[in-house]
């Protein structure tokens, strides 16, 4: 069984990686670009494989010593070994039952992991609460991350504000970096704040040493019971109630003897324990966020597969 030391090493590994932008938001794009434009399973089978090549591309500019191994053809149990640590990688647009085997022909049993899980959450799930530490505690606010679905959510009650935030892997307390007006009329980000206003605070703050994927969005709503809350850049928000978007290293010991489910594809981790295990990795540490805000202006902008392949093709054209 796979150590939680050892377990920490791949998350030092995937934090330094998703730390930077160039890494971080092309993933992050990919979450809304794909599922905009590809079927359920077809989008998340490409994410996987875009996070995984990701990763070699990130090995081999950075730290090359680092063993990383794909499994080979077939294998069930694993999809790669980074720096030495079997991983089975699943991605998940939300928190739901989960495949372990793809095989709806065997009566379902009880399970045990042999290796570690990265469930890549591609969306905020559930919603969060979010107050000041200087509020008095009945200034609760619901609160998003910004996905897809900002504002249409965060503006039931007409009335909602954004809140640009450090908010570490490692914690409750995100620092607010800037706040904005989201319009009764906003559809989404671009209607509420432009691309370059806010790469002026994420550019800033990754100048300053922030890593990239723990500048995030939020979408706050404001009951006309409460008033609109006045967060200046420094304060300081307590949020809890949620998982974030990112990855979560699931170790073996809390995936063990359960009873599997099934559907007319696959045997299934129960939501119930997944959800579970979830909030046991992210509570050893074992969390990397990915923010799902730059989603918003990216899904306009479909996905070309051809065009990358076209782009190498040409490439080696000119140096064969």
């Amino acid at each position: 069984m796979t150590t939680s030391a050892t377990t920490n090493d791949v998350q030092d590994f995937l934090q330094a990686m998703l730390g930077r932008d160039d890494y971080v938001f092309p993933i992050a794009a990919a979450q809304s670009q794909f599922r905009a434009r590809y079927y359920g399973m077809n989008a998340a089978a490409l994410l996987e494989d875009l996070f995984v090549d990701a990763i070699e591309d990130f090995r081999r500019r950075t730290r090359p010593s680092s063993n990383f191994v794909r499994a080979p053809l077939g294998e069930r149990a694993f999809d790669y070994d980074l720096v030495d640590v079997r991983i089975a990688h699943k991605v998940g647009l939300r928190v739901q039952p989960t495949a372990v085997l793809w095989d709806a022909t065997q009566t379902p049993g009880t399970w045990s992991a042999e290796h570690v899980h990265a469930y890549h959450l591609t969306d905020h799930s559930p919603i969060a609460r979010t107050t000041s530490a200087t509020s008095s505690a009945d200034a609760i606010y619901k609160s998003r991350t910004v996905h897809l679905d900002y504002p249409t959510k965060v503006l039931r009650n007409g009335r909602a504000i954004g809140a640009i935030v450090h908010w570490p892997a490692n914690g409750l307390i995100a620092t607010v970096l800037d706040t904005f007006t989201i319009p009764d009329t906003a559809r989404n980000l671009a209607d509420s704040l432009s691309l370059d206003d806010l790469w002026v605070h994420v550019s800033k703050a990754i100048e300053s040493g922030v890593p990239a994927n723990e500048i995030d969005v939020l979408a706050v709503e404001v009951p006309k019971s409460k008033p609109v809350p006045v967060w200046p850049p420094g304060t300081s928000l307590t949020i809890d109630g949620s998982l974030r978007s990112g990855v979560y290293l699931i170790d073996p010991d809390l995936l063990t003897d359960f009873q599997l489910g099934s559907n007319n594809r696959a045997q299934l981790i129960p939501k119930p324990v997944l959800t579970y295990a979830l909030v046991a990795a992210a509570t050893r540490g074992l969390f990397v966020p990915i923010p799902t805000w730059i989603g918003t202006f990216a899904v306009s902008i479909p996905p070309n597969l051809y065009a990358v392949q076209l782009t190498t093709y040409r490439d080696t054209l000119k140096h064969p």
